[in-house]
This record gives structure tokens, C-alpha cells and sequence, in this order.
């Protein structure tokens, strides 16, 4: 996931760190900036990475289970390449 999640302060990437705790340890993704340079640069809240993890693996099955997403994906893009074949045949062949 490090790399997907953009910072709503910074724009930066937020990146995996980990917290070690009194018996276990912490996986967090937190803001570049805040990792680097400390909660003065950027004060954008660790995320936990368990939640996180699971959040967007939810949202990337129900977007998976949508087959009609890849069908509207690939027409549009048969649409398009129709549409920009049709703008080159007026276009002179090298033939010519």
C-alpha cells in the first residue's frame, strides 16, 4: 500500500512505519513528510495499517465483482480508437 495513499495536508505519499508498543508492535502508514521532517512540517495523522489494508482490499473486490466495469472500460476505448481512426483517413498515405 505505501506509495497509494496521498496526504490530504502535503501531498506527499504516506509510507509503512511501525511502533513498538509494550508487547507488540504497531504497523502505521504515515505522511513522508511528517516520517522526515516531524508533526511541525506535517501534522497529518498515522493511519493504521490493518484498517487501511482492509479498506481498500473491500474496495478493490467490490470494484472486481462490478464486471460491468471492464465491459463500459473496453467500449469506451473501441469508441475511441474508431473515433481517432476515422480523423486519420483523411490524412494523405505514405504512399501517396
Amino acid at each position: 500500500m505505501p506509495g497509494l495513499v496521498v496526504c490530504a495536508r502535503c501531498g506527499k505519499h504516506f509510507v509503512g512505519t511501525s511502533a513498538l508498543g509494550n508487547r507488540y508492535r504497531y504497523r502505521y502508514y504515515t505522511c513522508f513528510s511528517r516520517q522526515r521532517y516531524g508533526t511541525k512540517y506535517c501534522a497529518a495523522e498515522r493511519l493504521p495499517a490493518e484498517e487501511l489494508d482492509a479498506a481498500v482490499l473491500d474496495a478493490l473486490l467490490h470494484t472486481y465483482e462490478r464486471t460491468d466495469l471492464f465491459d463500459k472500460a473496453v467500449a469506451s476505448a473501441r469508441c475511441r480508437a474508431r473515433s481517432e481512426r476515422a480523423s486519420w483517413s483523411h490524412l494523405p498515405s505514405a504512399n501517396d
